[in-house]
């Protein structure tokens, strides 16, 4: 089975969320289930990265800062 997460809140965030999705991307590796994680890419982090079995997959994009949002700007 193949599973794409895909959101904003991701590694190499802090938080909640980023560490939530983070968890649940790795107990799916771990059940062998291919796993692909797509989030928004920061600055100086690669095009694609694979940690445990987990593909991250960064796009450039615009993410906007919000007073609602736990993230901090980079």
């Amino acid at each position: 089975m193949r599973v794409a997460l895909v959101g904003d809140h991701y590694y190499p965030d802090v938080d909640g969320a980023p560490h939530y999705a983070f968890e649940l991307s790795l107990q799916l590796a771990k059940l062998g289930t291919e796993t692909v994680v797509i989030t928004h890419k920061h600055r100086g982090q690669p095009e694609e990265e694979e940690i445990a079995a987990v593909k991250i997959k960064p796009l450039k994009g615009l993410a906007l800062n919000s007073q609602h949002s736990a993230r901090t700007s980079r």
